[in-house]
């Protein structure tokens, strides 16, 4: 029996028996060339006489790649200096961090387990196995789990295994023949391989029919609505797009922490409106890191956090609005 928020998911996000659109063959065609159109001017126009083309920004990357994430991206279009300012700092794993990878990384569990039919583990058994994955992995938080206290960990594992039972009890029950996918990461290059377009998408249902979109793609977030989150399942659609050439059909930003989302489906006009915010964000960054254009600032709530903020001219002076949480 679905409990009453399972019973909503079911209904009203999942819509098993509603209708699919068809999707005209050529669209994803039409993507790719304008991408590819925009960045190879984008690229030329930084590297022409007189600017001051330099290597990729990603340390330890191919120099010779442009990497774009979708965190890059909302960074750009932000504010270019709270961007740069970032980027001085460097990355750092924080509580919050880890405790949002704990909890998407049992949630890949909890999926697989429900998918192929094993016997169930407890949100706290799969907290635990998720924490041996990043341990071994180097190319994540494993530093961090290694040396936190005994009380940073315990309250990480609590904060994870409570978003794995809040998903458990908002979630219908996952059929391995929804072809479920848990980080299922998505990239795409263009301009000869000079630039790369990347993605990992929380939770992905479905899978294309010949020209028919059937595919849900779903953000699990544990903190509040925030004004970027539409963009970034804009961005998920964009890269599945061009990776089957068939759309998702729906979108959703799942908030745990209330039991509610919201979603759009994803037509023509949301995929165009997408390429130009991504081409745009694409050139900002290229003039910023490659031709080392002087960044704009665009003052906002964000302001708060920016370690720019006391030598800013703009730096806003209302900050009675904060951000929603990203996670």
């Amino acid at each position: 029996m679905l409990t009453p928020t399972q019973q909503r998911v079911w209904d009203d996000l999942l819509d098993p028996g509603g209708s699919r659109p068809s999707v005209d063959p050529g669209l994803a065609g039409r993507l790719r060339q304008a991408l590819e159109t925009e960045t190879s001017d984008s690229l030329e126009r930084v590297h022409a006489p007189g600017t001051t083309g330099g290597p990729s920004w990603i340390p330890g990357r191919d120099p010779a790649v442009v990497l774009v994430s979708k965190h890059l991206l909302g960074q750009v279009h932000q504010c270019e200096r709270q961007m740069l300012a970032s980027e001085r700092v460097g990355f750092e794993w924080t509580a919050t961090i880890v405790q949002g990878m704990l909890a998407h990384k049992a949630i890949e569990l909890k999926c697989g387990s429900m998918s192929s039919g094993r016997a169930p583990f407890a949100p706290g058994q799969l907290v635990q196995l998720a924490g041996q994955r990043l341990i071994d992995d180097e190319h994540g938080p494993a530093a961090w789990l290694r040396s936190a206290s005994a009380g940073e960990l315990a309250e990480a594992y609590a904060a994870a295994a409570d978003a794995v039972t809040k998903f458990e009890d908002s979630f219908p029950p996952i059929d391995a023949r929804w072809r479920p996918r848990v980080e299922s990461r998505l990239k795409v290059h263009l301009a000869g391989g000079r630039v790369e377009l990347s993605g990992k998408v929380d939770l992905a249902l479905g899978q294309a029919s010949g020209h028919e979109a059937r595919t849900l793609i779903i953000d699990l977030k544990t903190g509040r609505p925030a004004l970027g989150h539409p963009a970034d399942l804009r961005w998920y659609a964009l890269l599945e797009t061009l990776r089957v050439g068939v759309p998702p059909y729906r979108l959703a930003s799942f908030y745990l922490d209330s039991g509610e989302w919201r979603h759009e489906d994803v037509d023509e006009n949301l995929l165009w409106s997408t390429i130009r915010r991504v081409t745009d964000g694409i050139a900002r960054l290229l003039e910023l890191r490659v031709a080392h254009r002087s960044p704009t600032e665009s003052p906002g709530p964000a302001c708060r956090w920016c370690i720019d903020r006391p030598l800013c001219p703009s730096a806003s002076t209302d900050l009675s609005s904060p951000a929603a949480s990203e996670q």
